[in-house]
């Protein structure tokens, strides 16, 4: 994903289309029309991704989910490749750039293959399958890692991981090098991770309660000198705004028709007023973030006139005269010797005579 001079904003289609293709391509048209830069997809297949026995999450029980296991709940949830590839057409009619997460490595090489994507989501379950990453890495694809329910050491370790698996596409390590414990405390790597790396700080609740959003843990993901964004899985825009103001530069928001569809992530997502309102505040977030560096703004210029101060004679004053408190008063407006010269004209001799009121030249 290039960098832009906006964050970019992905639409999580996830599973939202319940594995319907129709669904899926309205909500694709649905992203591109309230002003998402990207939509994004899951890719997986069920027996790669969980065992048979594997139990429902508490939150998947909760939001509605009557299935007897997530196995069970994955197989009503997928879509075929021809789905996917006509997806992917139609993403590019609609101008908005699909992405996707893959869950096994057979869907990374799909995706890699024949949908020939240059960037991929590695969602935050899957933070510590390292192997998963490596092989990522490895392709030379961007990668952005979402790093909810970690700590940061095993944010670093991922880190660690891509950044071997890119050093081996690159060539500075061999084909065969092994991203153990041992070998990745050795490297030091050459590259540079903001190129193509996106941490993504998240909060794996659905939906996550604003007081565990913790948004300023995003100063900690930018210490380790990748882009960063963030997951919102919350149920307003709060977390996002502020994100912005912690220099997040990706987003990314559930996106769904309908909050009360069958399905584990709906009850998290947002309807399309409700995202097409949640792109604008980011928008409003950035723009009034400004660009860093503190100096008078357009709007402030008439203003500065008015309110700042300018040196004048409270008296009549002499040529030759101590210019000192006695003599010298600073009052609006600001249009002439500004004020903040009065320290250095204090006990300077007046080269020419003042009037009462004159402004000091």
């Amino acid at each position: 994903m290039e960098s832009n001079e906006t964050a970019a904003i992905i639409a999580e289609i996830g599973v939202n289309h319940n594995g319907d293709l129709t669904t899926a391509r309205k909500l694709l048209r649905t992203a591109s029309e309230t002003g998402a830069t990207h939509a994004k997809i899951q890719v997986f297949e069920p027996r790669l991704l969980v065992a048979s026995t594997a139990p429902l999450a508490q939150y998947q029980v909760k939001n509605g989910v009557n299935s007897a296991s997530q196995m069970k709940m994955l197989s009503n949830l997928t879509l075929s490749k021809y789905d996917i590839l006509k997806l992917e057409e139609d993403s590019s009619n609609l101008g908005i750039e699909m992405l996707a997460t893959p869950f096994d490595l057979s869907s990374l090489n799909f995706l890699v293959t024949e949908l020939q994507h240059t960037t991929v989501k590695i969602g935050s379950g899957d933070l510590t399958f390292h192997q998963l990453i490596f092989e990522a890495a490895k392709l030379g694809l961007n990668l952005i890692l979402s790093t909810g329910m970690a700590n940061l050491q095993e944010v670093r370790e991922a880190v660690a991981v891509a950044a071997a698996g890119r050093e081996v596409h690159q060539g500075t390590l061999p084909r065969n090098f092994v991203p153990s414990p041992s070998n990745l405390e050795k490297l030091q790597p050459s590259n540079a991770l903001r190129d193509w790396l996106t941490l993504l700080h998240c909060t794996s609740s659905y939906p996550a309660p604003l007081d565990h959003l913790n948004i300023s843990s995003l100063s900690q993901l930018a210490t380790l000198g990748t882009r960063i964004g963030y997951s919102d899985h919350s149920a307003s825009s709060h977390g996002s705004i502020l994100a912005v103001a912690f220099g997040a530069e990706v987003f990314e928001k559930h996106l769904t028709l309908d909050q009360d569809a069958d399905g584990p992530d709906h009850k998290a997502s947002l309807e399309p007023q409700e995202f097409a309102d949640y792109v604008n505040d980011i928008r409003i977030a950035e723009m009034a973030l400004g660009a860093g560096v503190k100096e008078p703004q357009p709007s402030e210029e008439n203003v500065k006139l008015v309110a700042r101060r300018s040196l004048f004679a409270s008296r009549q004053i002499s040529v030759g005269e101590i210019i000192d408190e006695q003599n010298v008063v600073a009052l609006r407006p600001g249009s002439g010797v500004s004020a903040d010269t009065f320290y250095f004209l204090k006990n300077s001799r007046a080269q020419t005579s003042f009037e009462t009121g004159d402004l000091i030249e």
